[in-house]
């Protein structure tokens, strides 16, 4: 559950382009759900835990690379 959100934030911070893309999910009426409501919503905790605090260290470079994009463009 946290890998896809984990690699899109990594990537946003080296400067990779953002590109969304559709996509079709099918949900059948009878699936099974692999979801753990306690482990995975700590999981979960814990990954925005750790990119919120990763969010504050980067924070002046991403603000300089911000600013040096404004004036460029």
């Amino acid at each position: 559950m946290d890998f896809e959100r984990d690699s899109v934030v990594h990537l946003v911070w080296m400067d990779v382009p953002v590109v969304n893309l559709s996509n079709h999910v099918r949900y059948f009426p009878d699936g099974i759900s692999h979801f753990d409501l306690v482990s995975d919503n700590l999981r979960l905790a814990w990954l925005y835990t750790r990119l919120t605090l990763g969010m504050l260290a980067r924070a002046p470079a991403l603000l300089r690379r911000r600013a040096a994009r404004r004036t460029r463009g």
